[in-house]
């Protein structure tokens, strides 16, 4: 049981963390560099600067303190090449309809073209964006793109809001958004790119829709009968867990649960092994019915090797001494 545990730990851990995090909106003014739960990468040839505080000698914040706004500039890189410059956002379970807004601009004069993309990534905690300059890891969808085609006029000389709305998920699924400052000959000897900069950044989540809901059910020993005494817990995706025991027969209600939301089931059991259950609750579930596994027996996690000082050493190292009391006290004496 202690190798069925530890796996069932892991999975109830992964599970907990994705459908814990991110059911809340956010918004970040960029007053810090780098904000907490943000990180960066840039895939560039390395130049002089990354993402950096506001510089005010260019121009103001959007709003806030003067400098408060992060920056990107031509220095990314070396000589004439491709910029590729990411930041990417904390981790969020995102839902159709969810928007990312944020302003930018670039410098009021100055003819070199610059150009930004927003990304969305799907892939839960991933912050990969590759290693190359023309990658893109994780971050496949592309949201926005802004003066893909290096114009001097399409790259906003003032504070500018820009809107993405999030479609087309088959679920609401974890993720991350990224900016990338992605400008191609680039460079102090390219043709293309300057300084951009980003304020007053707002993730709106819509969040679960109105109503509540029930769930019901019954939990089952392998045999199929109904498991009494048994722990039936639901975390919501705000990280709130509730409990209770089912009955004489198996049976279990939660009440109250708000509709149109992902949670996690997890039945606890000392005589069964029960995976957990990820339910997306869009209304009342009755009849759901959770079939608990028979835990590995002891034979299964220790094969004898035919050397009983061997194998009492293997039994120690899984702290189950206790299991044999009366062979160990006749080899250890």
């Amino acid at each position: 049981m202690r190798v069925v545990n530890s796996i069932f730990v892991l999975i109830l851990t992964a599970l907990v963390s994705v459908y814990g995090v991110g059911a809340q909106s956010f918004s970040e003014n960029f007053d810090t560099v780098m904000p907490s739960g943000w990180s960066s990468q840039n895939n560039s040839v390395a130049g002089a600067t990354g993402w950096f505080a506001g510089n005010t000698t260019v121009f103001g914040s959007q709003a806030g303190a003067a400098s408060s706004y992060i920056g990107a500039n031509f220095q990314n890189t070396t000589g004439a090449n491709t910029i590729s410059n990411w930041l990417i956002s904390p981790i969020r379970v995102f839902r159709n309809g969810d928007t990312i807004r944020f302003y930018t601009r670039t410098v009021t004069t100055g003819g070199f073209p610059d150009r930004l993309q927003l990304r969305l990534s799907l892939a839960g905690d991933s912050v990969r964006v590759g290693s190359s300059a023309t990658s893109v890891g994780d971050f496949t969808t592309l949201l926005l793109d802004i003066n893909p085609t290096y114009t001097t006029t399409d790259y906003p000389t003032t504070w500018t809001q820009y809107t993405a709305t999030i479609s087309g998920l088959a679920a609401n699924t974890a993720g991350r958004v990224a900016f990338r400052y992605f400008v191609e000959n680039g460079g102090p000897l390219g043709v293309n790119s300057d300084y951009i900069g980003i304020d007053s950044f707002q993730y709106t989540s819509l969040g679960p829709t109105s109503g509540t809901a029930f769930v019901a059910g019954r939990i089952l020993t392998p045999e199929g009968n109904g498991l009494r005494n048994a722990v039936v817990s639901v975390t919501d995706q705000t990280g709130q867990t509730i409990s209770t025991r089912t009955g004489s027969f198996g049976y279990f209600r939660f009440d109250g649960i708000e509709s149109g939301q992902s949670v996690v089931l997890i039945v606890n059991s000392k005589r069964f092994h029960f995976d957990p259950v990820v339910l997306n609750v869009n209304g009342s579930i009755f009849d759901l019915e959770v079939t608990g596994q028979d835990p590995l027996p002891l034979a299964d996690e220790f094969a004898a090797s035919g050397n009983l000082e061997n194998d009492l050493s293997l039994v120690k190292d899984h702290n189950v001494r206790r299991v044999f009391p009366r062979i160990e006290s006749c080899v250890n004496p």
